[in-house]
């Protein structure tokens, strides 16, 4: 009787630790997206953005192609420096799929030199001003869609912005 329950005691918990490891599996989160700005100071992206949201593609590690529309809100300048905060929200969504990565946070904007305040050209030929965005973002599963319904995790998003090209960096963790 003994060796059936100790049995059974080892076969639950094999059950229960094995369903665990099965249903969530974390990974290292890694992307890369990049926007290419027209010049003449339009302020538009060369790759096609839904209406008014500001986007880039490039690719999810792991996952492939991929486009991150970026919404930005609250804007508030940090005293004593040239920069800004502001909340976020990045939506990265897998192309040719239903799947979209929800993140939510905040970050701080900073313009080197004082870029940021430098009047607008006249003939408005000026164009992609330096600077250098810093992100911390939570997933958001329950706004995720797809193959990111209900995940969690964490990241780390940078983006800096040169002449005419956008980079976004994208690192941290998730679990599907």
């Amino acid at each position: 009787m003994r060796k059936i329950l100790w049995s059974s005691a080892i076969a639950v918990t094999g059950l229960v630790i094995g369903g665990s490891a099965a249903s969530a599996a974390t990974q290292p989160l890694s992307g890369r997206f990049t926007v290419h700005f027209p010049k003449a100071g339009q302020q538009s992206n060369v790759y096609p953005c839904p209406t008014d949201v500001f986007c880039g593609v490039g690719s999810l590690q792991g996952f492939g192609p991929a486009e991150i529309d970026v919404f930005d809100s609250n804007f508030q300048p940090i005293p004593s420096s040239n920069c800004l905060s502001f909340d976020k929200e990045d939506d990265i969504a897998l192309l040719g799929t239903d799947s979209t990565l929800v993140l939510i946070g905040s970050g701080m904007l900073c313009f080197p030199g004082s870029s940021g305040n430098v009047p607008s050209n006249p003939s408005n030929q000026d164009y992609g001003r330096p600077s250098f965005w810093t992100s911390n973002l939570n997933v958001d599963g329950t706004r995720s869609v797809g193959i990111f319904s209900g995940a969690t995790g964490t990241a780390t998003e940078t983006f800096t912005v040169a002449g005419g090209v956008g980079t976004w960096q994208v690192t941290g963790t998730l679990t599907l």
